[in-house]
C-alpha cells in the first residue's frame, strides 16, 4: 500500500467511524453495487475534484465478515486531509468491473 492509499484507508476509517473532520459520508445500503454507480458519482462531482490540485477521488472496496462489501468512495483533499465528500455503500454483491477493478484490496486513485 503506498503512503497516499494507506492515509486514505486511515480517513475512510476515521469517517465510519465518525473520528474525521469534513463532510459527512452518507451511509447507504442496497442489494448489488456496479461500477456505473461509482463512476457516475464521481463523474457528477468531478467539478469538485477539479478546484484544487490536492484534490483526489478514490475508492475501494472490503469483504465484511457477514459476507457482504463495504464500498467506499469520495473525494478528498491530500493536503489538508479533509475528506470533502463520500458515500459508503454496504451490499449482499458487487459486479464484476468492480470487483476486477479492486482485486486485492486496491485502493483506486481518479
Amino acid at each position: 500500500m503506498t503512503g497516499l492509499e494507506f492515509f486514505i484507508f486511515g480517513l475512510v476509517k476515521a469517517a465510519l467511524t465518525g473520528a474525521a473532520t469534513g463532510a459527512a459520508l452518507a451511509l447507504v445500503t442496497i442489494a448489488y453495487l456496479n461500477w456505473d454507480r461509482i463512476v457516475g458519482w464521481l463523474q457528477s462531482r468531478a467539478q469538485v475534484i477539479t478546484q484544487g490540485k490536492d484534490r483526489v477521488g478514490f475508492s475501494l472496496v472490503d469483504r465484511l465478515q457477514n459476507g457482504n462489501y463495504r464500498t467506499v468512495y469520495g473525494i478528498i483533499n491530500r493536503r489538508s486531509g479533509l475528506l470533502l465528500d463520500g458515500e459508503a455503500v454496504t451490499s449482499r454483491t458487487i459486479d464484476a468491473q468492480t470487483a476486477a477493478e479492486h482485486r486485492n484490496g486496491e485502493i483506486l486513485i481518479y
